[in-house]
């Protein structure tokens, strides 16, 4: 939600980033964490032509791995900091139901942008110089620094050393959230963390 309030508000609106919970209605029979009406508002239906990348992350069996529709390219690349944890048939799939959703959710953007393709028809195609994580647990931190550095491999990897450092990821993301300028309670739960090392 972050990254898309920054996208917006810099009205540049050429990256989108969906929700986890995107297209589960369909995939898992479980319902819209947003209504189409709100997804159509957050990512602007009069901006699709200029859309140039749409981040989707994705959750299977506890695992996140990151979808990315590369709109100029034609082509949906899956990047897994997990490799041989999910069957690459399955993830292929999820990939494909969200660009069903998608291709449903904004079918006439996308006829008017492509003739005849639907995003159901990109290439998918798995990314393997992807970074590793080192553990079981760091996936979604993977999945928010490629989203974080615009889905750029080769900055991503060179943002991450040789080997991963979780906490000092946790710490920077929490960084970014907290120094944000739209984050109404920023302040405030700064003072509280300087009030606590004080009188720690």
């Amino acid at each position: 939600d972050l990254l898309t309030l920054e996208d917006f508000c810099e009205k540049r609106r050429v990256h989108w980033f969906l929700p986890p919970a995107f297209g589960v209605s369909k995939a898992g029979g479980r319902v819209f964490a947003y209504s189409e009406d709100t997804l159509k508002t957050m990512y602007g239906v009069e901006e699709f032509s200029d859309c140039e990348k749409i981040f989707a992350p994705v959750l299977v069996d506890k695992h996140f791995f990151l979808s990315v529709f590369d709109l100029n390219q034609k082509v949906i690349q899956i990047c897994d900091s997990l490799p041989n944890y999910l069957d690459p048939i399955m993830m292929e799939e999820k990939v494909k139901q969200i660009a069903n959703e998608l291709d449903s959710l904004f079918y006439v953007e996308i006829i008017r942008r492509y003739a005849c393709d639907m995003l159901v028809s990109f290439t998918v195609e798995i990314v393997v110089n992807a970074p590793r994580q080192q553990n079981g647990f760091d996936c979604g931190l993977f999945v928010l620094k490629l989203m974080r550095n615009g889905g750029c491999l080769d900055d991503c990897s060179r943002g991450m050393r040789k080997r991963f450092d979780s906490e000092e990821e946790r710490i920077e993301l929490a960084l970014f959230m907290l120094n944000n300028k739209d984050n109404e309670v920023g302040d405030e739960i700064y003072r509280k963390l300087v009030g606590q090392s004080q009188s720690g």
